[in-house]
């Protein structure tokens, strides 16, 4: 084999070892899209093409120096490779600039979570309770319950007395009946104006037990008597009818105030006086202790009725009385029935009716003695 033919073998292995060396250097160092933007007419020269090659690598290699940025160490590494494999022997094609790898930035280090630690709240001196101080409330806004005694005096709530003024008009009859010398002596004015003042005290009026002290005072107005003496003309005798009673009584109430039931115990006076000393008429008294039984019922906050049937023993007669055949006790059996009408919060009006019988055995004759009062009057009644 000659010399030429030998020469040109070599050179066919070189640039086909050549050439593969420098597209697997290419596709290391180069990102694919430089790759896509290669010449495409690049290929592996010698002789002159080779100098010229490495003429362009140190120039790049200059700029590079001078940008500080370091080419990527396994470009380098391929590159030495090959140029060992090959006997220093290199792509003459221009190679892609590198650009500077971007310095890699250290990452954050994780903070360790901080726990944070409850404050310690200063311990607070348990406070003795008070009368002023309020009661106090749970999580949901709730006041406690309260205790029995509390209970207790929020059922009595509302004023521990209460004054009841009244005061009312009307109209009045009075009929007397007794033994009078040989006969009997009718005493019958027919009907006459009246009126009548009272009061009322009431302790702790809003529970279901309490006790009340009542005073009343009626009177007829312009009661006068006609006399008819045996030998005179006939005559008005002027004469005055009053009664008074005083009363103590426990009152119970049941069905959250629509019933109540009281028992007042007490004294009544009643008289007839002619205004004349001298005269046909009677003056007497009749005295004598009363019970009766006061029941009320509520039909609404505006309208009650009440009911009070009357009993009094009558142990107290005047001498003029007895003196005419009349016995010196008795009883009186009567009572008060009214209905009452809730006009404000503090008056309200009411209109009484009371009827009551006193009877005294005779002690001689057949005529007994009788006295029967009647009143209907309109009251103002006020509670304070």
């Amino acid at each position: 084999m000659s010399a030429r033919s030998i020469s040109h073998l070599v050179l066919r292995r070189w640039a086909s070892s050549g050439m593969a060396v420098c597209l697997l250097l290419a596709a290391a160092a180069a990102p694919a899209s430089a790759y896509a933007e290669r010449p495409r007419d690049n290929t592996c020269q010698s002789g002159k093409g080779k100098a010229k090659g490495r003429a362009a690598r140190a120039g790049r290699k200059s700029k590079a120096a001078q940008q500080e940025a370091p080419p990527p160490a396994q470009a380098s590494s391929d590159s030495d490779t090959g140029e060992d494999l090959l006997g220093g022997l290199d792509d003459d094609s221009p190679k892609q600039e590198e650009r500077p790898a971007p310095k890699p930035q250290p990452k954050p280090e994780p903070r360790a979570p901080v726990r944070e630690e409850p404050a310690e709240e200063p311990a607070v001196e348990p406070e003795s309770p008070s009368d002023d101080a309020e009661p106090s409330t749970d999580a949901t806004g709730e006041a406690p319950p309260a205790e029995p005694e509390q209970g207790a005096q929020a059922a009595d709530d509302g004023p521990s007395v209460s004054i009841e003024p009244f005061a009312g008009f009307g109209i009045a009859t009075r009929s007397v009946r007794m033994p009078w010398m040989t006969g009997a002596l009718e005493v019958a004015p027919g009907v006459t104006p009246a009126f009548e003042v009272g009061l009322r005290v009431q302790a702790r009026p809003r529970a279901d037990f309490s006790y009340f002290v009542n005073l009343v005072y009626q009177s007829a107005l312009g009661f006068s008597v006609t006399e008819r003496p045996p030998l005179a003309l006939p005559k008005e005798v002027g004469a005055r009818s009053e009664r008074v009673a005083l009363e103590f009584a426990p009152r119970w109430r049941f069905s959250n105030g629509q019933i109540e039931l009281g028992i007042p115990v007490g004294a009544t006076v009643r008289t007839l006086w002619a205004e004349v000393h001298m005269s046909q008429t009677p003056s007497f008294s009749l005295v004598g202790p009363h019970a009766r039984a006061e029941l009320l019922l509520r039909f609404s906050d505006v309208i009650s009725l009440r009911i009070a049937p009357e009993l009094q023993y009558i142990m107290m007669v005047d001498n003029d009385v007895k003196n005419a055949g009349v016995s010196s006790s008795g009883v009186a059996l009567g009572g008060d029935a009214s209905v009452e009408a809730q006009v404000s919060q503090v008056w309200s009006v009411r209109i009484n009716y009371r009827e009551s019988h006193a009877l005294l055995s005779a002690t001689r004759g057949s005529v007994s003695f009788s006295d029967v009062e009647r009143y209907l009057t309109l009251r103002a009644v006020g509670s304070f």
